[in-house]
């Protein structure tokens, strides 16, 4: 590098020392040269350089290179130009091929010594004079082309234009022409001065490494069903604070939902569907080789939202992501693997002088849709007014019957008060989100090993009050041969996490926050009460019903502390060529404290308080050979065997104090504490694995895995399984006979094999006692908790998939086309007993029982459409899945009755689990509208046939609560489970500037909508109502309305059959007895997030000491296209029911702006 401090030196004033000084200091460069030229590093061999430089001087670009490097440049001042403009694109090449980017070598000649000093001479031209063109194959103009002549080190590049110039030997010179992207060309000189060369794209991405179980494998020689995800599409395209939530729609086979819009909120992640209807359904997690602890922590102790554990894990730190879906790629992991695995990669340090990356984020968030229709106060009064006329009730509405309903109300409230209070209570507990974020990583390596080191600080103020979330975490990988053939590699991280979370919770007397605000906060109701009447300034906070007293720090408190701790140490040793044998260990531990408590300002019994601690341990170590080995130039072999042992146990503590004395806000006086401490979820494992890949003439590949899996949940009889599969490639495009102009590479792929599923209760094989609490007839008894089955054993997927992989154009356009079969066999089914057994935990026992099957379809496609200085590529993937339980337990086969599933919050049936039918088939009675004469909502009428079905008789009948309960239809087809999912993103980028948009997408699937059809009931009014009662219900005869009348009680005067009565009839409630009229479609098309970004020209960086620099613009959740009415179509579903349902507790998703600056330096 031109050295300011060196030109100072060397730079002697006077004409007339000039060229004796310069004769100096060649002789002296001589004698230097000859001296260590002998002794010269590799270090300029084994470097590898990468570069995107743009329109840079000489000296500009050696500051790059030297801040990425250990190399150190020494030249003349006069023997450069700075105004000659450069242009670098280079990737993972030696410092020789950078230099010959640089200069032609008719132009300066140079020496690498010692310590890695780089000294240039002037060079002589001579030969030959060429000029030409470099074009790209749609002839436009390619700057930064190489341009070599082969045998020799001269060259050049071509400009801005694509033109170069070049001195050659003579006519039988042959220039190479390379450049990153393309494939190279070489072209004899002969006779002409001026060539013309067109240069074709190169195979994009098929000789990429990533990783599978146990080992890595080359993108073009894999034949299971695997989707890959980088770190960039991850970090450029989303500022949420965990990472599995910016998975969604970014791969085909993968559904994705967010709980809310709450920092750290739990992400529910299935895998080409749902595979078990009992056992759990969530994929294996594995982190650098390590199974890790996934899902949520913490205890909702008044609602309060769980800590996912991803959010623990720092997004800057993933280098990529593989999701396993078939059983070519999961059954290595056996036992483990039937939900499907995502693999982890995190970052390794690379070679060259330490560089440091600095990420800062910072935004604001607000709620992406809180409008879902509730009333205001007028319009609440004028409802209730109308229920009043309509049920045939004296007067009008008065407040004070509603506030008499509910407990511990103090302060009155008269009509005219209500009408001039409207009380926007979602806006209350709400303000503006806010966050901040700040990455540090560095890296560094040499020939001997590497170290990458990052620290992440991320604090979140949530939108709701009082909320709010920080997290702190540190990262080592450090890879280094301790020996020729041995190499030791280190991983730590440890994150902790102090979330200040708000109480949601619903009904009288309640926790309050955004639960209530969806049900017992009402318009008409005051906030704040500085009289006698209030406590801590509220206004009768004693009822739960005001949603911001709830979650006042002066009433309640609710903390949650997280500790996750990942360590992992290997070694790799070198047998033989070809044959290593590695050994892994690694721990994960994910420790919780919580805390929670309630004042006496809102409870009626006094302050409480809760305590909590629970750790989760994960602990695998393993150790496997790997063979790898290619023989001639048509076999290649890689074979993988070893053996692994995990172990893990959970420990749980939990305290409760009530009526506490004093102002401290602890579980109180030991007399007064109960609670309990117990080891749970304990459960060993071992497996024996092995996997064999060969391929045959670059395009014939076939590969098997196998291994046998044993897992103290079940009894020695049945706790060792044996699982494997089988899967053959076939690069068709390799053949001799293809031939196209169109298709680069078409690859067939096929595999069918065995995984188990882990993921199942402990404790199920034998029976449970529990010691009574409470005494009979004064003496402490034992209860019957739950009978064992020593029978049990492994649920078996059976996975059968065909895939297509194609590039078409020389691969601008890639993809792949997947028709995947999954058979569950021996599915484990908690089997009703009769209700004589009188077993306190419920009145069931396990069984291997049930069949299940998912079947589908998977399409991505990725397509660099355009790639000048205008660049776009553009992304897209969607998967079809289609469920069908195929048998249950045998009594309710026989009968044709299915499994009907109850929420287990109202205590009412919901769905079904029936042989021939989706999982959670939706069961309620089928609305057919409003009767336009009578105004009250109808259903109909059911029959159920032998073959245990249900269809329609013709009739129509009322939607009394009597009907509601006997015409429950099986909704044929309609389930919470998605029949589409997927996503698709573009990208654009002109010069400095590019843009980024994500967008997923889901459709098939129906949500129940019980947060509708609350605040669609008037009832008695005490919760909260929606607007849509003013100018969608029925109001008078002839009407085709959506709604029903608005009445009191959810009575009206018609009996089962429609006739008139004197007497109020009662037509369900507000929740429980639910018909398909609140059931609502959950199709959504989502814009996930928008990012806009400017890098600085390296010129100028590099002017500022810096590799590069980003700043970047985000938006989240921009918008969503949906019918759905509630707050956002996003919901999970729940594990015992199969369905979707959004009640009072749904949350809505946030809306973040930020703005991010990235620097390497």
């Amino acid at each position: 590098m031109k050295k300011k401090r060196i030109n100072e030196r060397w730079a002697w004033p006077g004409g007339c020392f000039k060229k004796t000084i310069l004769i100096m200091r060649l002789s002296l460069i001589l004698i230097l040269f000859s001296v260590l030229t002998a002794s010269a590093s590799v270090y300029s061999q084994s470097t590898k350089i990468s570069l995107d430089l743009k329109d840079v001087t000489i000296t500009e670009a050696f500051n790059v290179i030297e801040n990425q490097t250990y190399f150190r440049f020494v030249y003349d001042d006069k023997l450069f130009n700075d105004e000659k403009i450069v242009t670098l694109r280079a990737k993972e090449r030696n410092i020789e091929e950078i230099l010959h980017q640089i200069f032609p070598n008719d132009e300066v000649s140079y020496k690498i010594l010692e310590d890695n000093l780089i000294v240039f001479l002037p060079g002589e031209q001579s030969g030959k004079a060429i000029k030409g063109n470099v074009v790209d194959e749609k002839g436009e103009p390619l700057p930064g082309v190489t341009v070599l002549l082969k045998g020799t080190m001269k060259g050049t590049v071509t400009n801005g234009d694509g033109n170069f110039n070049i001195n050659v030997d003579d006519a039988s010179s042959v220039l190479v022409f390379s450049f990153v992207g393309f494939e190279s060309t070489e072209v004899e000189v002969g006779n002409r001065t001026a060539i013309s060369v067109k240069l074709q794209p190169s195979v994009v991405g098929l000789e990429e490494v990533i990783a599978i179980g146990y080992g890595t494998q080359k993108k073009r020689d894999i034949i299971g069903s695997i989707s890959t995800i980088t770190s960039d599409e991850i970090l450029k395209t989303t500022a949420a604070s965990s990472f599995d939530a910016a998975l969604q729609g970014m791969a085909p086979g993968l559904m994705v939902s967010s709980e809310s819009g709450v920092p750290g909120a739990p992400v529910q992640i299935k895998i080409r569907g749902v595979s078990s209807i009992s056992s759990g359904t969530d994929p294996l997690w594995i982190v650098d080789g390590i199974p890790i602890v996934s899902g949520s922590a913490g205890r909702a102790y008044d609602g309060e939202t769980s800590q996912n554990v991803m959010s623990l894990i720092n997004p800057s730190d993933i280098e990529s992501i593989q999701v396993l879906k078939d059983a070519a790629a999961t059954s290595i992991y056996g036992s483990r693997g039937s939900n499907g695995v995502i693999l982890v990669t995190t970052k390794s340090g690379k070679k060259g002088k330490m560089s440091f990356n600095v990420d800062l984020k910072s935004g604001v968030s607000n709620w992406a849709n809180r409008d879902i229709g509730l009333a205001s106060g007028s319009e609440y009064i004028e409802i209730m007014d109308r229920a009043y006329a309509n049920s045939g009730l004296s007067g009008v509405f008065d407040p004070q019957t509603s506030l008499n309903q509910l407990d511990g109300m103090v302060a009155t409230m008269t009509r005219d008060e209500a009408l001039a209070t409207d009380t926007d209570w979602g806006d209350l507990v709400s303000r503006t989100g806010s966050f901040v974020e700040a990455n540090v990583s560095a890296t560094q390596g040499t020939e001997k090993g590497n170290s990458y080191l990052s620290l992440r600080y991320r604090k979140d103020n949530s939108i709701i009050k009082y909320s709010d979330l920080e997290t702190i975490s540190v990262n080592s990988n450090l890879n280094y041969n301790l020996f020729d053939a041995f190499k030791l590699n280190y991983r730590g991280f440890v994150s902790f996490a102090d979330n200040n979370r708000v109480k949601s919770k619903d009904g009288k007397g309640a926790a309050g926050g955004w639960a209530q605000v969806n049900a017992y906060s009402l318009p008409w109701m005051k906030v704040y009460d500085d009289t006698d009447t209030g406590v801590n300034g509220f206004w009768n906070p004693l009822s739960g019903a005001n949603a911001l007293a709830g979650i006042s720090p002066l009433n309640s408190e609710s903390n949650l502390q997280t500790l996750n701790v990942l360590q992992g140490l290997n070694g790799t040793l070198q047998i033989m060529e070809g044959l290593t044998l590695k050994g892994e260990f690694g721990a994960n531990l994910v420790y919780n404290k919580g805390r929670s408590w309630r004042g006496d300002g809102i409870r009626i019994d006094g302050a409480i308080a809760k305590e909590s601690k629970d750790r989760t341990t994960v602990i695998n170590y393993n150790s496997f050979f790997n063979y790898d080995k290619t023989f001639g130039e048509a076999h290649w072999l890689n074979v993988v065997a070893g053996v692994e042992n995990t172990r893990s146990s959970s420990h749980y503590t939990y305290l409760e104090s009530e009526a506490l004395v004093g102002s401290f806000h602890e579980v109180g006086k030991p007399e007064s504490i109960k609670g309990y401490s117990y080891l749970g979820d304990e459960s060993y494992l071992r497996g024996y694995f092995g996997r064999l890949n060969y391929k045959f003439k670059d395009k014939y590949i076939v590969g098997g895995s196998i291994r046998r899996d044993g897992i103290s949940k079940f009894t020695s009889e049945n706790r060792w399984a044996t699982f494997a599969s089988g899967s053959a490639g076939w690069i068709i495009s390799e053949e001799d006979f293809f031939k196209s102009q169109t298709v680069s590479m078409l690859k067939l792929r096929g595999s069918y094999g065995q995984t188990g599923n882990t993921n199942i209760p402990s404790g199920i094989t034998s029976d449970y006692y529990s010691v009574r609490t409470s005494n009979t007839l004064g003496i402490p008894s034992t209860e019957f908790v739950s009978v064992g089955n020593s029978d049990i054993k492994w649920e078996t997927t059976s996975t059968l998939d065909f895939g297509v992989d194609y590039g078409l154009f020389n691969n601008r356009i890639n993809g792949s086309l997947a028709y995947y079969v999954q058979t569950v066999e021996d599915m484990l089914l908690a089997v009703a007993l009769p209700y004589s057994a009188g077993i306190s935990g419920g009145n069931i026992i396990w069984q291997n029982v049930g069949d299940m099957e998912n079947r589908g379809v998977e399409f991505n496609v990725d397509a660099n459409i355009l790639n000048g200085v205008f660049k776009w590529d553009l992304a897209f993937n969607v998967s079809y899945n289609k469920n069908k339980i195929k048998a249950l337990d045998p009594e309710s086969d026989a009968n044709n009755v299915g499994i009907t599933q109850m929420e287990s919050s109202e205590d009412q049936v919901i769905t079904i689990f029936k042989t021939g039918l989706p999982l959670g088939n939706w069961y309620m009675a089928e609305s057919a509208g409003v009767d336009p004469e009578k105004g009250i909502p109808m259903i109909y009428e059911v029959q159920e046939n032998e073959d245990g079905t249900t269809s329609h008789t013709g009739n129509i009948i009322p939607a009394t609560t009597g009907n509601l309960a006997n015409n429950r239809m099986i909704l044929d087809g309609k389930t919470s489970l998605p029949k589409f999912v997927g996503g698709f993103n573009s990208r654009f980028a002109y010069k400095s500037f590019d843009v980024a948009m994500n967008f997923s997408f889901a459709a098939g699937n129906y949500i129940y909508n019980r947060l509708l059809q609350s605040t669609l009931t008037p009832n008695r009014g005490v919760r909260a109502l929606s607007n849509k009662l003013l100018t969608d219900a029925w109001q008078n005869p002839g009407d085709n309305a959506k709604w029903p009348r608005v009445v009191m009680n959810v009575q009206h005067f018609y009996d089962n059959e429609g006739n008139p009565t004197e007497e109020p009839v009662t037509y369900g409630s507000e929740e429980k007895f639910i018909s398909s009229m609140y059931l609502e479609k959950g199709d959504y098309l989502k814009l996930k997030n928008l990012s806009v970004g400017y890098t600085l020209p390296v010129k100028i960086a590099s002017k500022m000491k810096m590799q590069s620099m980003r700043v970047a613009l985000n938006v989240t959740n921009l918008f969503t296209l949906t019918k759905f009415s509630g707050y956002d179509p996003e919901v999970g579903i729940d594990q015992t029911t199969g369905a979707s349902l959004v009640s009072y507790s749904s949350i809505p998703q946030a809306r973040t702006y930020s703005l991010g600056l990235n620097i390497n330096f």
